[in-house]
């Protein structure tokens, strides 16, 4: 989620964690569009854990359910 403002957490709260969070998100991506960039968006980091949420931009573009699949 583009705006989800982790970086400001981690910086200003103590999270308890012992790992960075990442947040990948970026304006108007699509399922085809991160399938087609994943290396570059997320596994290039080497993450020990994924959490995506994909699939918002696909409705409010009206992308047909079996288009990127």
């Amino acid at each position: 989620m583009e705006i989800f403002p982790i970086k400001k957490f981690q910086q200003e709260q103590d999270l308890g964690l012992d790992k960075i969070i990442y947040n990948r998100g970026v304006r108007a991506t699509t399922t085809a569009d991160l399938l087609e960039h994943m290396d570059a968006l997320i596994f290039d980091l080497a993450p020990s854990k994924i959490f995506i949420n994909i699939g918002s931009n696909d409705i409010g573009f009206n992308v047909p359910e079996n288009v990127g699949v």
